[in-house]
């Protein structure tokens, strides 16, 4: 791709109206405390990663789709970690390869949710005598 076609597609995805994404009728994330959701980011910062890749789409305007994905990855013997990760997600799916199983969020306006979540604050806490 050209650079001045790179730019007037950024320039367009900057232009994105965030109601689309608010418009889903999607309740992820919504039900996790703030320790629960540092555990997530702490369990994607060790296992996992979030990869952006362009996407030729020749049915696209601009013949390049933006796809996010959110990725988890486990021993096959904890499996049923990501299966309750994905029931408790809402979305996402759970897929083995050789030794390992990855859980994997890809819809745009999932992943959006997944990551919007405004950061928190761990409770500090402290030992008393």
């Amino acid at each position: 791709m050209n650079p001045k076609a790179s730019k007037k597609l950024w320039q367009r995805l900057g232009k994105t109206s965030r109601s689309w994404f608010n418009s889903t009728n999607s309740k992820i994330m919504n039900k996790f405390t703030p320790d629960q959701l540092l555990y997530l980011a702490g369990l994607i910062d060790g296992d996992g990663s979030i990869i952006a890749q362009l996407v030729s789409r020749k049915d696209y305007t601009w013949e390049f789709q933006i796809r996010l994905t959110v990725q988890v990855t486990q021993l096959k013997k904890r499996r049923w970690f990501l299966e309750e990760l994905q029931k408790e997600i809402g979305a996402g799916s759970v897929r083995d390869r050789d030794t390992v199983s990855d859980y994997i969020l890809t819809e745009t306006s999932n992943v959006y949710k997944f990551l919007k979540r405004p950061p928190t604050t761990p409770a500090i806490k402290t030992k008393t005598s």
